[in-house]
């Protein structure tokens, strides 16, 4: 079935126009106002367009601490920290923070302007003596922290973690 020469005409003219409407709406991006040759300037001069261009995203520096540094002084920070609640226990008879169990591991997950982030893992053991009815019961435990440091050029933040409560 052949169609009638101008019905044809008509849906190549159709097709034609469609294709240009459709390549019209995918323009590759956004014209150059400043540019006077750029068609979409209707101005024809190179001033700058009143509207302002979307200014493209500020990058924040990280935080310049090296990661093997990060990680010493996010394990001696957690140190510290361990040190400080097991030496204020007047209930323990002996406490360290040496491994055990578990050995020291730190992991640097992420830099930001804050500083370098660092998940720890920091072991420590202590004892205690207890007095249950007419017997003294001594009791050790081993075990390990998890904390989250922000480590920046002069800080070093404590920015989550397990609490140690020994009694």
């Amino acid at each position: 079935m052949s169609l009638p020469s101008s019905r044809r005409e008509a849906l190549r003219l159709c097709g034609v126009a469609l294709g240009v409407g459709i390549a019209g709406c995918v323009q590759s991006g956004p014209a150059d106002p400043a540019d006077p040759a750029d068609p979409a300037d209707s101005t024809g001069n190179d001033s700058a367009s009143t509207d302002s261009p979307t200014p493209e995203p500020t990058a924040i520096p990280s935080s310049a601490v090296p990661d093997e540094e990060a990680k010493e002084r996010a394990l001696e920070a957690e140190e510290a920290y361990i040190t400080e609640r097991l030496e204020g226990a007047s209930c323990l008879t002996g406490w360290g923070a040496t491994p055990t169990v578990t050995d020291e591991e730190a992991t640097v997950t992420d830099r930001t302007a804050d500083g370098v982030h660092v998940e720890v893992t920091h072991p420590y053991w202590y004892s205690a003596e207890r007095e249950s009815g007419n017997e003294t019961v001594v009791e050790e435990a081993d075990g390990a922290t998890n904390a989250r440091y922000v480590v920046a050029n002069d800080d070093v933040r404590r920015d989550d973690g397990d609490d140690v409560v020994p009694c």
